[in-house]
């Protein structure tokens, strides 16, 4: 089946989850759900089965993985071990990539996840989506998680500058007055920008944002 694997944090739920395979498109699923020490894993585990007879009868593969706090104390979330999950479903996405959808489980688990796939190199970053369906009402968080890892990154007069293009300045020649740069600094800034997937020109070579990347800033 065409499309990408999805990767989707799990809990005693699995309405939203059957709401991103109601859209279609779905390769393959792998469920993550956290082993807290809580007795809880049984409750995720039969949420994943009925799950699976769904999945099954689509003839899309399934699995849940576990991830399980580590240490004593105050136990921590294994990040290394989520990352692995995700680089997994890279490596069996073939070039359709790997949608993250954080939308089930504890808030430990959606926020290491998240946290993992940062950790990601910006190659393995630029093939993964990172999705999010608003619980109990209508709303859908969804973007390219290449683009944000390099937002994250920026200087504060790369920023500056893609705000400027955010708030309506898109031609170079207005850039150039409104950012106070030189000109070969403003051009250097501007490619480096687009080379990150941050921005680029459209139709008529004005500078724009990349899809979604406006609602970060």
């Amino acid at each position: 089946m065409e499309g990408p694997v999805v990767v989707a944090s799990i809990g005693f739920s699995a309405d939203l989850i059957m709401r991103r395979i109601a859209r279609g498109g779905v390769r393959e699923l792998i469920a993550v759900g956290l082993d807290a020490g809580d007795n809880a894993v049984e409750r995720v585990e039969s949420t994943f089965n009925l799950l699976k007879v769904y999945l099954n009868s689509m003839r899309i593969p399934s699995e849940l993985r576990i991830v399980k706090l580590r240490g004593g104390g105050e136990p921590w979330f294994p990040v290394a071990e989520a990352k692995n999950i995700i680089a997994e479903a890279l490596a069996r996405s073939g070039g359709e990539g790997v949608e993250l959808l954080l939308s089930g489980g504890p808030r430990m688990l959606v926020v290491g996840l998240l946290a993992a796939a940062l950790s990601m190199r910006r190659e393995e970053a630029d093939r993964i989506r990172v999705l999010a369906y608003g619980e109990g009402f209508p709303g859908r968080l969804e973007l390219g998680l290449g683009p944000l890892a390099s937002l994250l990154c920026l200087s504060p007069r790369d920023r500056a500058l893609l705000e400027l293009i955010a708030a309506g300045y898109r031609e170079t020649s207005v850039l150039l007055e409104k950012s106070g740069l030189p000109r070969s600094t403003l051009f250097k800034k501007l490619n480096e920008l687009e080379r990150l997937g941050l921005i680029r020109r459209d139709g008529r070579g004005l500078w724009t944002l990349d899809e979604g990347l406006e609602r970060l800033l």
